[in-house]
């Protein structure tokens, strides 16, 4: 039985980079996927975009997303939780 497997990849250019983790960790009889991508371009933007799903506990899926602004330290950020009973939702920008 595999416990955890992951691959971690990276793009770069000139004026754009990003790094990427994907896989899943396991006890054994529940499992949990993740993806985590992590972008920054030459405007001085990070963007970090997280899932977790847990397909073993009725599909729960958790996505973060928050774009980082270092030019004018502006942060925006929404993060959503969804299981078999319903979503919830929350975002906020602050500087």
């Amino acid at each position: 039985m595999t416990y955890l497997d992951y691959t971690v990849g990276a793009t770069a250019s000139q004026t754009a980079a990003t790094i990427n983790v994907l896989g899943f960790v396991s006890n054994g009889e529940d499992r949990v996927n993740f993806d985590l991508d992590i972008h920054v371009n030459s405007d001085n933007i990070l963007t970090f975009d997280y899932a977790l799903s847990v397909p073993t506990r009725g599909n729960f899926r958790m996505d973060l997303e928050e774009t980082w602004n270092t030019n004018t330290s502006v942060v925006t950020s929404s993060l959503e939780l969804r299981g078999p009973h319903g979503a919830v939702t929350v975002a906020g920008t602050w500087a």
